[in-house]
C-alpha cells in the first residue's frame, strides 16, 4: 500500500464518528458504527476484543484463556471491517491473513477498543527506540493474546488511563506520558504472552519439535549455504506461522534466537556424523563449512573439544 493512501489517525476516528483528541492517537470504540470497509493506517494498532467461551478465533486453543483477546498490527498492515446487518459485501469473504484483519463490528461489545498511535507520537521518547522491540506487532491474527480475567481488567484499565490523559488536552507533557503508558501496556502484553508460551506447553512443545525437524531436514539434505543462510521466514512457512512468533517461541524454549538455534542443530547433527565413519571432510561439505578445518574450530568453540577427541569419547 503506497504511503499516501495509508489513513492518519484523524481520518480513522472520523470513520468510526470519534472525537479526535490527539492527531497521533486515538482508543476507538468497536461498538460504533464504520463508514469504511477496510483501514489502512500509518499507525501501529492494538484491537481489543471480547468473544464467547466457544469462541476459537484467532488461534486460540483449549490450552488458553477465554476472556478476551489482544491482536497487534504494525503500520501498513490491513484491518478489514465487515458489514453493517443486512449488508452484503465480497470482502465479507476475506480471510484474515498476516496482513490483514477482520472486525466484525456486529458482534463488538462496548469494551471492544481499537488503540491506534503513530509512530511519530514517539519521537524523542525512549519508546522510540524500544517500538521494533515489540515482536508480536508482526504476528498474524492467529497468533494472537489470549487473556485470563485479571488480566483483560488489567488491559482495559490501561487503555482507559491512555483515554483520561488524552482527555487532559495537549501539553508538553502529554507525548512523554503517553508513551510511557503505552510502553507499559507493551511490557504487559509480553509478560502475558511469556505466561501464554507457558499455558500452552504441549501445543507449544510440539511446534517446537516441529521447527527442529524442519530444520534438521534441511540441514541434512546438504542445502546450507555460507553465502545464503536461510531465514525464519522460510521454515515459518513450511509451518504456517509468523517468522517472529517462531523467533520468539524460541527464545522461550532454548533462549536462543533463531540464528543461534540454527547453528546450534548444525553442531548437533555434526557430533552424531562424528561417531559414524564419515571424515571431516564430508561434514564440513554436507553442513555447509567453508572448510574442514573452519569447522574443526567452530566446533570446537561450541563444545571445547577437537573433532578427534569427540570421537574417542
Amino acid at each position: 500500500m503506497d504511503e499516501q493512501h495509508l489513513l492518519s489517525v484523524c481520518s480513522c476516528n472520523r470513520s468510526f464518528s470519534e472525537k479526535t483528541l490527539h492527531p497521533l492517537i486515538s482508543v476507538i470504540d468497536l461498538s460504533k458504527d464504520c463508514k469504511e470497509t477496510q483501514l489502512y493506517t500509518d499507525s501501529y494498532a492494538i484491537i481489543f476484543r471480547h468473544f464467547s467461551l466457544e469462541d476459537y478465533s484467532f488461534g486460540r486453543t483449549k490450552y488458553d484463556f477465554s476472556n478476551s483477546t489482544l491482536i497487534f498490527r504494525e503500520p501498513g498492515k490491513m484491518i478489514n471491517i465487515s458489514s453493517k446487518i443486512g449488508e452484503k459485501s465480497d470482502k465479507d469473504n476475506l480471510q484474515d491473513t498476516e496482513h490483514s484483519y477482520t472486525i466484525d463490528i456486529k458482534d463488538s461489545q462496548p469494551k471492544d477498543l481499537l488503540l491506534i498511535f503513530n509512530p511519530h507520537l514517539l519521537y524523542g521518547t525512549v519508546l522510540s527506540q524500544k517500538i521494533k522491540e515489540y515482536s508480536f506487532f508482526h504476528y498474524k491474527p492467529e497468533e494472537a493474546l489470549h487473556l485470563s480475567k485479571e488480566e483483560t481488567k488489567h488491559i482495559y484499565q490501561m487503555m482507559n488511563d491512555i483515554q483520561k490523559e488524552l482527555e487532559w488536552g495537549i501539553d508538553r507533557f502529554t507525548a512523554t506520558i503517553i508513551s510511557n503508558k503505552i510502553e507499559m501496556l507493551l511490557n504487559y502484553c509480553c509478560r502475558y504472552y511469556d505466561r501464554q508460551f507457558i499455558t500452552r506447553h504441549d501445543a507449544k512443545d510440539q511446534l517446537a519439535d516441529k521447527i527442529r525437524i524442519s530444520i534438521d531436514k534441511f540441514l541434512l539434505s546438504g542445502k546450507y549455504e555460507p553465502c545464503n543462510v536461510p531465514s525464519a521466514c522460510r521454515f515459518a512457512v513450511h509451518l504456517n506461522i509468523s517468522s517472529s512468533y517462531l523467533n520468539d517461541l524460541l527464545k522461550h524454549e532454548t533462549g536462543k534466537d533463531f540464528n543461534d538455534y540454527l547453528q546450534l542443530r548444525r553442531i548437533e547433527i555434526s557430533k552424531q556424523m562424528l561417531l559414524t565413519n564419515k571424515t571431516d571432510h564430508e561434514i564440513a561439505s554436507l553442513l555447509g563449512y567453508c572448510t574442514p578445518k573452519y569447522f574443526r574450530q567452530i566446533f570446537q568453540k561450541f563444545t571445547g573439544c577437537t573433532t578427534e577427541e569427540y570421537r574417542r569419547v
